[in-house]
This record gives structure tokens, sequence and C-alpha cells, in this order.
């Protein structure tokens, strides 16, 4: 299994939009997303679990760690 991360996908200083196009042509690699938790705030992410689920990629949501 490879590991893709969106934020290596593409250099620090381009616009959201440009570095969202650039995750897409990387999550295409794929055939999993893994949600990190609070995944529900980023629009972005919104978006590529649509993708991810339009095209039948399994989905694993990951769990908060309890803090103790």
């Amino acid at each position: 299994m490879e590991v893709v991360n969106p934020f290596e996908c593409h250099p620090e200083d381009v616009t959201w939009n440009e570095a969202l196009r650039a995750d897409i042509k990387a999550m295409m690699r794929c055939n999993a997303i893994y949600l990190l938790p609070g995944w529900e705030r980023s629009k972005g992410v919104a978006l590529e679990l649509h993708i991810a689920l339009a095209l039948g990629f399994d989905v694993i949501v990951g769990e908060e760690e309890a803090r103790g």
C-alpha cells in the first residue's frame, strides 16, 4: 500500500484551486481514501469524498484518539 498525502502533491505557494486540482489528479492513482478526524470542516475533503464515492473507492474514516 502506498500513502498519498495531498499536502505533498503541490508546492506550498499555490492557490486553493491549484492545490485541489493537483490533489484530485494524485487521487486518481488511488483506490481508497482515508478521512482524518475533523474532515467534515474541509471543503476540499468534501469534494474529494464525493469523487471517491462516485468512483467506488473504499472510504476509511479515522477516529479521534481519546485524550486523558
